[in-house]
């Protein structure tokens, strides 16, 4: 859910209900040429959410993990790797009649294993220097970036259209301008129609729709993206 609209400001004030904190983590692994776009890896809490409740948790548009707190842990870094990457990227090599001869370099986070390294004969795993984020992690850099752009941008352009007022966003903005004039007159607890459309939007907004939603925008990220990452990093260590 999106931190800085009213919703979750007015959701806060009513009495008895808790802020809405579901949270998913996703995986975002390609090639340095963005010929090999993984299927998101995404960890839930849930290994069958409400919102997938008649649907084949195997057949999904992402790989599904699940974690106590959604997140990624040594255990499923390896569950990972074994289930996923591994049968992937062999289809990938196969299909395009290159050697199954992988180099991975993953983020140096706790929740990726050392085992990794010695997990399987014809890949080398590598873990990228900490606290280097900023200056040689291409997915941090700019494609992981771009995705959560992407997301932000077609999620409120979902909610203007599902709406069917192409208004409300403005009239929300209005709306929180004014916000603090109208407490002082009395009047903060009056809701406009269009507060209560885009209410009626996000409480129907599931974790399968942000899911499906995220995969498309990961699915827009083009070679040109991962090639102009990967230029910024060499640039880095020039």
């Amino acid at each position: 859910m999106p931190k800085r609209t009213f919703i979750t400001k007015s959701s806060a004030k009513v009495r008895g209900r808790k802020e809405i904190k579901e949270r998913f983590t996703v995986l975002f692994t390609t090639n340095a040429t963005g010929s090999c776009r993984m299927k998101l890896t995404v960890i839930h809490r849930a290994k069958k959410p409400r919102a997938y409740k008649r649907q084949d948790m195997t057949r999904l548009n992402v790989n599904w993990l699940t974690s106590k707190k959604a997140w990624m842990s040594g255990k499923l870094s390896v569950d990972w790797f074994n289930n996923f990457f591994v049968p992937e990227v062999r289809a990938f090599c196969e299909a395009q009649n290159i050697c199954f001869n992988i180099l991975l370099l993953l983020d140096n986070a706790p929740g990726h294993s050392p085992l990794l390294r010695s997990a399987h004969p014809n890949i080398r795993v590598e873990f990228l220097p900490p606290n280097t984020t900023s200056l040689i992690q291409p997915m941090d850099m700019e494609i992981v970036s771009c995705v959560k752009a992407a997301y932000s941008c077609k999620q409120f352009r979902r909610m203007r259209f599902a709406t069917e007022d192409e208004n409300a966003v403005q009239m929300l903005v209005d709306s929180e301008e004014g916000e603090d004039q109208e407490e002082e007159e009395g009047g903060g607890d009056v809701e406009t129609e269009a507060e209560q459309q885009v209410k009626q939007y996000w409480r129907a907004f599931n974790v399968k729709e942000a899911i499906d939603l995220m995969v498309e925008c990961w699915d827009a990220v083009t070679p040109a993206t991962v090639n102009h990452a990967r230029r910024n990093v060499l640039r880095g260590f020039a």
